[in-house]
C-alpha cells in the first residue's frame, strides 16, 4: 500500500474542464465589444492591462480554506502565536509588579496586626484579674465553693409560690397565682359540689311532698 499526501477522491470530469471552447469562441458578444475597445487576445483587462489574461476554469477546493487564503497561512499562524506570547509576557510582567506592590503593603499591615494583637492580649490579662465583671456562679466555679442545687431552689420557689395566692382586683381582671390546670380543677370541684347540692335539694323537696 502506497503512502499518499492526500486521500483519494473520486472526481467526475466534464467534457471541457479547462473551458477551452468558451475561450476559442470568437462569436461571443462580450469578446467583440472588447476588441472594438482595443483589447486583443492574450492581454489582460484594466487600464494598464494588469488583469488576468487566462480564461476562467473550475478548481476543486480540498483544503477547506476560504477565499483569499494565501499559501503563507502557516507563517501567519506562527506570527499570531508570537503576538499572543508577547501579550502573555506583558500580562505576567504587570502581575509581577502588582505582587511586589502588594508585598510592600502587606508588611505594614502585619505590623499593625501585631500591635493590635498585643493590645488584645493586654486587655485579656487585665480582664482576667478583674473579678467585678464575673457573676457569683462564676466565682464559685473558679474558687471551688459549693453551690446550691438548682433543682432544690426551684422546688423551694414552687412551694413558696403555692403557699401564696394573691388576687388583685382591677376591674374585671383577676390575677391568680394558680396554674391553669389547678384553676380548672378548682372550678370543676366547685361545679360538682353545686350540682350535688341541687340534687340533694330536689330530693328533699320530693320527700316533703
Amino acid at each position: 500500500m502506497s503512502i499518499l499526501a492526500e486521500p483519494r477522491r473520486k472526481q467526475r470530469i466534464s467534457v471541457d474542464p479547462q473551458n477551452i471552447q468558451w475561450r476559442d469562441d470568437d462569436a461571443k458578444f462580450g469578446k467583440k465589444i472588447l476588441e472594438r475597445m482595443g483589447w486583443r487576445n492574450g492581454k489582460g483587462l484594466g487600464k494598464r492591462e494588469q488583469g488576468r489574461n487566462e480564461n476562467l476554469r473550475l478548481k476543486a477546493n480540498h483544503s477547506g480554506k476560504g477565499l483569499g487564503c494565501k499559501h503563507s497561512y502557516d507563517d501567519t499562524w506562527v506570527a499570531h502565536h508570537d503576538d499572543f506570547a508577547k501579550l502573555l509576557a506583558s500580562l505576567n510582567k504587570t502581575k509581577k509588579d502588582t505582587n511586589e506592590n502588594m508585598a510592600s503593603e502587606i508588611k505594614p499591615n502585619a505590623e499593625k496586626s501585631m500591635k493590635s494583637r498585643m493590645r488584645i492580649r493586654y486587655r485579656g490579662f487585665t480582664r482576667g484579674n478583674d473579678l467585678s465583671e464575673y457573676s457569683e456562679e462564676d466565682k464559685c466555679a473558679v474558687l471551688g465553693k459549693k453551690r446550691r442545687n438548682i433543682a432544690e431552689k426551684q422546688i423551694e420557689c414552687q412551694s413558696d409560690f403555692d403557699k401564696k395566692r394573691i388576687n388583685f382586683d382591677e376591674g374585671n381582671i383577676v390575677q391568680s397565682a394558680l396554674s391553669m390546670n389547678e384553676y380548672f380543677a378548682e372550678k370543676m370541684q366547685k361545679f360538682r359540689e353545686m350540682k350535688k347540692r341541687k340534687e340533694d335539694a330536689s330530693l328533699e323537696y320530693e320527700k316533703s311532698r
